[in-house]
């Protein structure tokens, strides 16, 4: 016990120190105290050996860390931004891994979703095409029908954020020279014709092809009446008007609270991107551009 006295004043006696030095603006006396409280922890690890309780132990290492807490004006920096990003938090979607994928991206596993209808058509699993795991949406839809998804999962967060959107597989089996028009909206704006967001999604193709939509970037409705932005419930999906009825597969539908930027416009979604990257648009529309350029023989550098 009598080591475990010693140990415990020594220990006392850099803690005061390690206290005294901290308070001056010295950067070198700063790293002085800060190796002044690692022999102190040290010191109350020993103390512990010696037959110190845990409970004293433990109350000897929050003292120590806690007289050498500096409040400088970077540390209320620091402040600020955790609790910016703390509150950034609260608004995203626990990140539960459930069918191998996080709880807020739809990979249609086990049934369809209640939140999911077809106005005439009919949907189903299917383990036909699929982009995960087993299964996918099946929607067979008929010509003038709709595909209808309320309040899907973090569906309201991104369309709040300043670049939410969606992402999505698409499978086709038979293309045709027509296209899928995508509505965003409130319940109602959906239902009276008056959507805040539409997009074009044409399906000459045969095949899995991706969707990436940036609400406010590539999806604003022109003719949309109302005050923007729109905090999205629900999402319609009209079905092509030339033919009479079709098959499509859906998975990995996820609305995402930043999507990233260096998506590129395509046979699918044809649109300009021009509020992206200088009207220059994403990564592929960007080399192309460069590959196009020309250098003069003045410019060019001789070997």
């Amino acid at each position: 016990m009598n080591g475990g006295n010693k140990t415990g004043e020594r220990r006392q006696y850099l803690l005061g120190l390690s206290a005294q030095i901290t308070k001056k603006e010295d950067a070198g006396l700063k790293k002085k105290a800060k190796q002044l409280l690692a022999v102190a922890v040290a010191y109350a690890a020993m103390a512990s050996l010696a037959g110190c309780t845990a409970g004293e132990t433990a109350g000897t290492t929050a003292a120590a860390e806690g007289q050498t807490t500096v409040q400088t004006s970077e540390a209320a920096k620091t402040q600020e931004t955790s609790a910016a990003k703390k509150e950034e938090k609260a608004k995203e979607v626990p990140k539960g891994n459930k069918g191998g994928v996080p709880e807020h991206i739809q990979s249609f596993e086990g049934g369809v979703p209640d939140n999911w209808s077809a106005v005439s058509g009919n949907l189903e699993i299917s383990d036909k095409h699929y982009k995960h795991e087993k299964t996918s949406l099946k929607w067979q839809w008929e010509s003038g029908g709709s595909l209808l998804a309320l309040n899907e999962v973090n569906m309201d967060v991104a369309s709040e954020t300043e670049h939410g959107g969606l992402i999505a597989w698409v499978y086709n089996e038979t293309p045709i020279k027509d296209k899928l028009t995508v509505n965003l909206g409130t319940q109602s704006q959906i239902a009276e014709g008056n959507p805040a967001y539409t997009f074009d999604y044409y399906l000459d193709f045969e095949g899995w092809r991706a969707l990436w939509i940036d609400f406010k970037m590539d999806a604003v409705n022109p003719e949309f009446k109302g005050e923007q932005p729109v905090t999205i419930e629900q999402m319609e999906i009209v079905s092509p008007e030339s033919v009479k009825q079709g098959e499509l597969y859906l998975d990995l539908v996820e609305f995402v609270n930043n999507l990233h930027w260096c998506r590129a416009q395509d046979y699918q979604i044809p649109i300009q991107r021009a509020n992206s990257n200088g009207g220059l648009g994403g990564t592929w529309e960007r080399g192309y551009y460069a590959s196009l350029i020309t250098i003069s023989s003045k410019n060019r550098v001789q070997n």
